[in-house]
């Protein structure tokens, strides 16, 4: 009988290798409070990145929009507006998008793997959270309702509204970031209607809606479930070739696994 297939996405691979690897370093010795401190530096970090990329993509945004059928754009910038051809300020906005696209994977997986280690992994030191506020670290996390080392919970209903508003913060800032793709994209036509020939212009131009363009599928695809099978060689030779080798350096059932692997024609 064929073995039921099994499907994940690339974020709950990779949410299992930072958990799982989260645990193995508690195994061996490393202090639950420093590794729960880095994880949720990472994150706030990600988040202020993630903040200052999408600020940054929202005023090109509005700066385009403004222009209208222009061929300069106006972006502002700490020391006054900058004068671009729309050629490099479509590049320099679909750069960003895939910035914000690669961000947000980062806070959802850094998310995420903070909130599996507050509810499923045994937690050491009470109160974490806590500890770094007296500790004066100004990234203690005393906002989300993600809390680890208490022993009580709310009710059902009161979590599901906490944990749903809580959400709908970050679902509504990025709201904006979705409402100004049709002013890149429209851009971006209007760049490409304006091509007068092969150029660097339209080279430009067309490296940015194929940036833009692989940017938001890889998004996509990055949350959607896959099909999946086990990597023989790596479980092989990554694997047991490493814990059945001889003093000779080689595994039991090399030479079966070696006539497997490269079957005679």
């Amino acid at each position: 009988m064929k073995p039921k297939s099994q499907r994940f996405s690339l974020f709950d691979r990779i949410v299992h290798e930072t958990t799982r690897g989260f645990k193995e370093l508690l195994k061996e010795g490393h202090d639950q409070v420093t590794l729960s401190k880095n994880i949720q530096d990472l994150e706030l970090k990600s988040l202020k990145d993630l903040l200052k990329v999408g600020a940054f993509y929202l005023a090109l945004s509005f700066s385009m929009m403004s222009s209208g059928p222009s061929k300069i754009i106006s972006i502002p910038t700490p020391i006054g507006k900058l004068d671009l051809p729309l050629s490099i300020s479509i590049f320099i906005a679909s750069a960003a998008l895939a910035g914000i696209c690669l961000g947000l994977i980062k806070f959802a997986v850094l998310t995420t793997t903070k909130s599996i280690i507050a509810h499923k992994v045994q937690s050491k030191s009470r109160f974490i959270a806590g500890r770094s506020v007296a500790q004066g670290d100004e990234n203690s996390d005393i906002t989300s309702p993600l809390r680890v080392g208490t022993f009580i919970k709310l009710q059902t209903g009161d979590t599901i509204g906490v944990f749903g508003i809580y959400g709908f913060i970050f679902t509504l800032s990025i709201l904006p970031l979705v409402f100004s793709l049709p002013t890149i994209i429209s851009a971006i036509f209007l760049g490409i209607y304006q091509i007068d020939g092969i150029n660097l212009e339209s080279a430009v131009i067309i490296s940015s809606s194929l940036l833009l363009f692989s940017s938001l599928v890889y998004l996509i695809l990055f949350f959607t479930p896959l099909d999946i099978k086990p990597d023989r060689y790596k479980i092989r030779y990554g694997l047991l070739y490493q814990i059945g080798k001889d003093e000779k350096g080689l595994h039991p059932r090399s030479f079966q696994w070696a006539r497997e692997d490269n079957p005679q024609k």
